[in-house]
C-alpha cells in the first residue's frame, strides 16, 4: 500500500500535467477548425453543416472535464496541504514530548550523579576530619591540653569548617564524637573545642542533636534548626536573630540575655529553658510549648504568642508591651509586675493566673478565662474584658476606670467592694458606673 502510495505520488503530477496539456490541445484543434469552416469556408467532411450549438456542445464536454480536473486538483492539494500540516503538528510534538523527556532525564541523570558525588565527598571529609581528630588526640595531646594551646585552635579550626560542608547525618556523627571524647561540654570552663564567639550564621542544623554542647555568645543568626534536638545546651548571649527553631525540642538549656529577634519558634517545645534578660522583640512563639519555662526581666514584645502553652511558666517583670497572646494558655502562669499593655489576650487561658501588679491598660481581655487569677493592684484601665469569666479572681486594689466589663461573668458586688476604682467603666449589664 505505501508503494503504490508512493508511485502515485510520483506520477500524479505528470499525468495532471499532461490531461491539461491535452485538453489545451484538443480546445485549440477544435477553435481552428471552427474558423476554417466558418470563416473561410473550408469543406471539412463531416462537419458541413453544424450549427454554433453543436460546435458550443463540443467544447462544453472538454471544458468541463478540464475544471473538474482543475477543482480535483486543487481539492486533492488542499487536503495533502491539511495531511501535511497535521503531520509536521505531530512530527513536532512527538519531537518536543521526546525532547522534553530526554532532557528530564538527562537531568534526573545530573542530579543522580551530583548526589552521590557531592555524598562521597561528604563521605570523605567525614573520614579525614575524624582521622586528624583521633591523631590529635592519640599523638597531640588535645584532650589534656591548655585552654591557651595551639592544638585547641586547630581542632577547633577544623571543626567549624567541617560543620558547614557536612550534611545532618554526619553533622550528628561529628557532635556525637566530640561529645563522646569529651571535647566539648555545656559550660565554657571544661569544653575543649569551644564555640564561644563562632561565626555559624545561616548554617543548617535541621534535625540535629546538639545535646550538652557550649554555643554561648556565637553568632547563630539565620541558622535553621528545624526539627533539631536541643538538650543541655548553653546558648547564653548567642546571637540568634531570624533563627528557625520551629519544631525543636529544647530541654534544659539555657538562652540568658541571648539576642532572638524575629526568630522562629513555632510548634517547638521546650521543658526547663531558662530565658532570663533574652530579647525577643517580634519573634515568632505560636502553637509553641513554653510550659513551666523561665523568663526572668525578658523584652517580649510584638512577640506572637497565638495558641502556645505557657501554662505554669515564669514571667516576672517581663515585657509584653504590644505581643499577641491570642487563644495562648497562661493557666498557673506568674505574670506578677508584667507588662501587658496593649496585648491582645482575647480568648486566653488564664486561670489561676498571677497578674499582680501587672500593668494592662488598654489589654483585650474580651472571651478571656481569668477564674482563680489574682489580679490584685493590677492596672486595667481602658481593658477590654467584654464576656470575660472572672469567677473567683482577686480584684484588690485593681483599677478598672474606662474598662469595658460588659457581659463578663462576675460578681459585681465583690467587684465593687475590693476593686479600687471603677470609674467610667461599662459594667457587666451595660451601664456606666459613675
Amino acid at each position: 500500500m505505501g508503494r503504490l502510495r508512493s508511485w502515485w505520488q510520483k506520477i500524479r503530477k505528470p499525468l495532471e500535467i499532461g490531461v491539461l496539456i491535452i485538453g489545451c490541445t484538443l480546445v485549440i484543434i477544435l477553435l481552428v477548425v471552427i474558423v476554417q469552416v466558418y470563416v473561410f469556408n473550408v469543406n471539412v467532411p463531416g462537419l458541413h453543416g453544424k450549427t454554433l450549438w453543436d460546435w458550443l456542445q463540443l467544447l462544453i464536454v472538454p471544458l468541463v472535464l478540464a475544471v473538474i480536473a482543475l477543482l480535483f486538483n486543487r481539492a486533492t492539494t488542499r487536503t495533502e496541504q491539511k495531511i501535511a500540516a497535521a503531520r509536521y503538528e505531530q512530527d513536532k510534538e512527538i519531537a518536543s514530548r521526546h525532547y522534553h523527556q530526554d532532557r528530564q532525564i538527562a537531568e534526573q541523570r545530573y542530579q543522580n550523579d551530583r548526589s552521590i558525588a557531592l555524598d562521597k565527598q561528604r563521605e570523605d571529609l567525614l573520614q579525614v576530619y575524624l582521622d586528624r581528630m583521633s591523631d590529635l588526640l592519640l599523638n597531640g595531646g588535645l584532650l589534656h591540653s591548655n585552654p591557651d594551646a595551639e592544638v585547641r585552635d586547630i581542632a577547633r579550626v577544623r571543626t567549624l569548617t567541617v560543620l558547614r560542608q557536612l550534611d545532618s547525618r554526619r553533622k550528628n556523627y561529628v557532635i556525637a564524637f566530640l561529645r563522646e571524647t569529651k571535647l566539648v561540654t555545656p559550660e565554657p570552663e571544661t569544653t575543649i573545642i569551644s564555640f564561644r564567639s563562632a561565626d555559624l550564621s545561616r548554617i543548617d542544623f535541621k534535625e540535629v542533636n546538639l545535646s550538652d554542647i557550649d554555643l554561648s555568645k556565637s553568632n547563630l543568626s539565620k541558622a535553621d534548626f528545624t526539627g533539631a534536638t536541643i538538650r543541655k545546651v548553653n546558648l547564653s548571649e548567642a546571637d540568634l536573630t531570624e533563627a528557625n527553631m520551629s519544631y525543636t525540642h529544647i530541654t534544659s538549656s539555657k538562652f540568658n540575655r541571648a539576642t532572638l529577634s524575629k526568630a522562629n519558634f513555632h510548634k517547638a517545645c521546650l521543658e526547663v529553658v531558662s530565658f532570663e534578660g533574652a530579647r525577643f522583640f517580634h519573634t515568632v512563639l505560636r502553637k509553641a510549648n513554653f510550659s513551666e519555662t523561665q523568663f526572668y526581666h525578658v523584652d517580649l514584645s510584638h512577640a506572637h504568642f497565638g495558641e502556645a502553652d505557657l501554662g505554669g511558666a515564669y514571667f516576672e517583670e517581663t515585657n509584653f508591651s504590644g505581643s499577641i497572646f491570642f487563644g495562648a494558655t497562661l493557666s498557673d502562669a506568674r505574670l506578677t509586675n508584667a507588662d501587658l499593655r496593649e496585648v491582645d489576650l482575647a480568648e486566653a487561658d488564664l486561670r489561676k493566673a498571677s497578674l499582680a501588679g501587672a500593668k494592662l491598660n488598654k489589654a483585650d481581655l474580651s472571651r478571656a478565662n481569668l477564674s482563680g487569677a489574682n489580679i490584685s493592684f493590677a492596672n486595667l484601665n481602658d481593658a477590654k474584658l467584654s464576656k470575660a469569666n472572672l469567677t473567683n479572681a482577686n480584684f484588690g486594689e485593681v483599677t478598672f476606670d474606662g474598662a469595658d466589663l460588659s457581659g463578663a461573668i462576675v460578681n459585681v458586688g465583690g467587684l465593687e467592694k475590693v476593686a479600687k476604682s471603677l470609674k467610667g467603666a461599662t459594667m457587666p449589664d451595660g451601664t456606666k458606673h459613675p
